[in-house]
């Protein structure tokens, strides 16, 4: 008889499993030979800094992968046709479930992530996909950047967490010898009093390669500081989360300042 070739473009799996494929006859007494082919679509790899470009389509989805550590704060951007309908979605590889997702808070309703911060050493991956009906595939470039401020010792910086839900932690860096000694002092203006409440308490926390060097917590208070040993030469991170919100999605931005001093 006649050949006939069905598809199915695309299946997502976000979990390591196992998959079954069941195939049915439409006529049970007919003997049908077939043929079955599995094809995974390909991941590319991306570097923070980089630039990658991506071909998405209503059929299946543009992948890439990416190396991350506790503590990075990131941001993800899609650059290509304000019509093209992407949207935008973060995940951990092996995990499935959505870290964060977004269709149209960039430029142009492209989508983009904004002040991301990963919880563990571990791949990640970022998914885009086009979503509009009758859409012919479109061109894009993506880039995924850590977002950080250079604190330099001796010198103070000052962190702003804008008022807004989504971008919850601002980040430094400074780079360390091994065996050093720091303190890190960080003092808070409050704007008054209507910061008093849940909107006040923040997490700063020291850590470098995932590991937790040190960590202070506001509330009320004005001025924290805390000393810590660095384990190994290299880059240091300092995070700076709030942790808990009011009912109202948009708070009063926060501003810290940070003092670094090596101790003899």
């Amino acid at each position: 008889g006649s050949a006939r070739t069905s598809a199915l473009d695309y299946l997502p799996i976000y979990f390591d499993s196992q998959v079954q494929v069941m195939l049915l006859s439409a006529n049970p007494a007919e003997s049908v030979n077939y043929r079955l082919t599995i094809q995974a679509d390909p991941v590319e790899t991306l570097t923070y800094e980089e630039e990658r470009t991506g071909l998405a389509a209503q059929t299946g989805q543009a992948t890439f992968d990416f190396e991350g550590q506790r503590g990075d704060v990131i941001s993800v951007r899609v650059e290509g046709d304000p019509a093209s309908d992407l949207t935008l979605t973060l995940f951990r590889v092996g995990d499935g479930l959505p870290l964060a997702e977004d269709d149209d808070s960039g430029a142009g309703y492209l989508p983009e992530l904004l002040a991301i911060q990963l919880a563990e050493n571990a791949t990640y991956r970022v998914e885009v996909r086009q979503r509009g009906i009758d859409l012919a595939p479109t061109e894009f470039t993506i880039s995924v950047e850590r977002v950080a401020s250079r604190l330099v010792p001796g010198e103070e910086l000052e962190l702003v967490l804008p008022g807004k839900l989504h971008q919850n932690v601002a980040l430094a860096i400074f780079e360390a010898e091994a065996g050093q000694t720091y303190d890190l002092t960080v003092l808070r203006d409050l704007p008054g009093l209507e910061f008093a409440g849940p909107d006040a308490l923040l997490r700063i926390s020291v850590l470098q390669n995932g590991r937790d060097l040190a960590a202070l917590g506001f509330n009320q208070e004005t001025e924290l500081s805390t000393r810590f040993v660095v384990p190994e030469a290299g880059e240091v991170l300092v995070s700076v989360n709030r942790t808990f919100f009011a009912t109202s999605p948009n708070v009063l931005p926060t501003a810290l300042r940070l003092r670094l001093a090596p101790v003899n």
